[in-house]
């Protein structure tokens, strides 16, 4: 499984996501990839409607802890604009 989520790049996805929003949340101190190859690269492709936040002074895991609301805050405001009209 590591192995798989090592391999993985978000990029690879982006050509079958095309026409949906995307919201991508990426933490300033990632330890485990480099956002750059990752987060930044997959926004840089996604069509529209597309939102990406970088969330300053936290690592991966700071998104489940310090930061989740935030993480939260940011999802809802999203879905909320992009979904709700579409149901």
């Amino acid at each position: 499984m590591r192995e798989s989520f090592l391999l993985y790049a978000p990029i690879a996805d982006t050509p079958a996501i095309k026409g949906c929003a995307m919201l991508i949340i990426d933490v300033e101190n990632e330890e485990l990839f480099d956002v750059r190859e990752h987060g930044e690269l997959a926004f840089k492709h996604a069509g529209e409607p597309k939102k990406r936040v970088v969330i300053p002074g936290i690592a991966h895991y700071g998104i489940y802890g310090v930061a989740r609301e935030q993480a939260l805050d940011l999802a809802i405001e999203w879905l909320d604009r992009h979904l709700k009209g579409s149901m």
